[in-house]
């Protein structure tokens, strides 16, 4: 398979509705979809449609998703406990940073929820929005242009 990422088909196409149905799957679980559940929906709505279209076209639907959405392997460690310096400051042993794929300087979203912790970091966060924004990207211009048309709809009601 080549590496040039294809450009998202038109909606309303036969190939745009591949990226559709899988781009509904994606938002529905927040996971890729697999290849055959896209392709079992796809010829579902219309028997003539080709399945050999349906598998190409998610092909290059996941291979776009992918470039925009790029995670890295989780990796489960042991628990392990940290200590609070008198500072306030807490130091992540050099096993998590690799865990996590950071480095000094890393910049993270904080959160505590029912007395738990959660860092991510931001590029981490980034990537996930991202992935958002392709997942729910109709293909019919700018997304940008599109949230300011809403809000001015909005507005205007």
């Amino acid at each position: 398979m080549s590496d040039v990422i294809k450009k998202r088909p038109l909606a309303g196409s036969a190939t745009g509705r591949v990226w559709a149905i899988a781009d509904e799957l994606f938002a529905r679980t927040g996971e890729l979809p697999r290849g055959r559940t896209v392709v079992d929906e796809y010829m579902r709505e219309d028997g003539g449609h080709n399945e050999g279209t349906g598998f190409t076209q998610y092909s290059h639907w996941k291979k776009a998703h992918l470039s925009h959405f790029k995670r890295p392997k989780p990796i489960t460690r042991p628990q392990e406990t940290l200590q609070l310096g008198q500072d306030g400051m807490l130091t992540l042993p050099l096993d998590i940073m690799r865990a996590m794929d950071i480095g000094p300087g890393e910049k993270f979203t904080a959160q505590v929820t029912d007395g738990e912790l959660r860092l991510v970091p931001a590029r981490l966060a980034l990537d996930r929005a991202r992935a958002l924004i392709v997942a729910f990207d109709t293909g019919s211009g700018s997304p940008v242009d599109e949230l300011i048309e809403e809000r001015r709809r909005e507005g205007r009601e």
